[in-house]
């Protein structure tokens, strides 16, 4: 009896772990279909909207988090509507549909290349990196099911 709780928690630890990796294959295989609405399901585009949206607005910014002028201030606020009205399953397909930008980003239909490029941030966290070791993509884990909730080109 043991052993079989043994080898059902193996199975099932096994199963949790490659879910980011089986996500980010599903997702690769979606955007090289171009098929979006596969690739809605594996992207939080909420999320991924107010991550660019949050870069963007730390890049505007200095010291203390306060904005360096009223433009600056501006130029954040449009980027955001900007980012909200563009980043979409179609968007996405067309930025990422060929290999090389893929490749960049660290997505791969490959378990040895995703072993290689990601890592464990969390227990709910898992980050894709680049060639260079630069966080190009984080998948969030929300219930069983993993989603691409910040991009960072």
């Amino acid at each position: 009896m043991i052993k079989f709780i043994l080898a059902a928690l193996l199975i099932v630890g096994v199963y949790a772990g490659i879910q980011p990796y089986r996500t980010v294959q599903n997702l690769t295989q979606a955007l090289e279909n171009e098929d979006a609405a596969k690739v809605d399901q594996y992207v939080d585009f909420d999320a991924v909207q107010a991550s660019l949206g949050d870069d963007f607005a730390k890049r505007m910014q200095i010291d203390e988090g306060k904005p360096s002028s009223m433009g600056a201030m501006l130029a954040t606020s449009i980027a955001s509507t900007f980012i909200r009205g563009i980043v979409s399953p179609d968007t996405m397909i067309a930025i990422l549909k060929g290999k090389e930008r893929r490749d960049r980003m660290g997505f791969s239909d490959s378990l040895g290349d995703l072993a290689s490029r990601g890592s464990w941030y969390s227990n709910k966290e898992f980050v894709l990196h680049n060639d260079d070791g630069q966080p190009t993509t984080l998948l969030t884990r929300n219930g069983v099911k993993w989603e691409v909730t910040a991009l960072r080109f």
